[in-house]
């Protein structure tokens, strides 16, 4: 894999994710994200997969973190940018006549993660329905996403499930809920290829 990336672009960092699946990297990428040292965080049930000689083939296989950890390495889009993104997506959603897409939560939740979907509105410029959900997704290992997300609804920017956010548009910018993971550890992680390990039944009864 590695090979036929470098062919396509061997000069700087090509990273390529499938789903919450794999991982592809050409040479460059291989040593941006510092695979094989330090620098690069191997969370439990990721495969850095070799060849026969023990060298990087540029496939990460793993879930649904290890790619958040992965992304949160690369360079961010600054707001402007991110607000042009969304309008171009917007704008090939609605040349393909889809009138309605639905986000089932960011890695920067609600509000933080929103503000470029705010602009759009606020320029009459989200043509396309957008409900949310939001997981009250959290780094921090000590709190609980439910909990999170509680925080979020109630003080940061308080809403309800089912409100309406968008002035004009019905249904255009609706709050969904929390989504289906209460806890980071019940989380799925959508990986169709390699079923994640079910979580130990006693873990569930002392958390609820």
């Amino acid at each position: 894999m590695c090979d036929i990336l470098n062919k396509a672009v061997p000069n700087k960092p090509l990273y390529i994710q499938y789903a919450y699946n794999s991982a592809w990297l050409n040479t460059p990428a291989i040593k941006f994200f510092g695979l094989g040292t330090k620098k690069f965080n191997v969370l439990p049930g990721t495969v850095l997969e070799k060849d026969k000689n023990g060298n990087f083939i540029g496939i990460v296989d793993g879930y649904t973190f290890q790619f958040h950890l992965m992304g949160g390495m690369l360079p961010q889009s600054n707001l402007e940018e991110e607000v042009s993104l969304f309008s171009y997506l917007i704008n090939d959603l609605n040349r393909f006549g889809l009138t309605t897409v639905i986000d089932n939560s960011s890695l920067i939740g609600y509000p933080e993660g929103h503000r470029s979907l705010q602009m759009l509105i606020k320029d009459n410029k989200l043509n396309i329905r957008f409900p949310f959900a939001d997981l009250g997704f959290s780094y921090d290992p000590n709190k609980i996403w439910a909990d999170t997300e509680i925080e979020r609804i109630t003080k940061i920017s308080p809403l309800s499930p089912g409100q309406n956010l968008h002035p004009d548009m019905e249904h255009g910018y609706e709050y969904e809920g929390t989504g289906e993971v209460l806890r980071a550890e019940g989380h799925d992680h959508e990986n169709f290829d390699r079923p994640t390990m079910v979580t130990n039944e006693n873990f569930w009864r002392i958390s609820l």
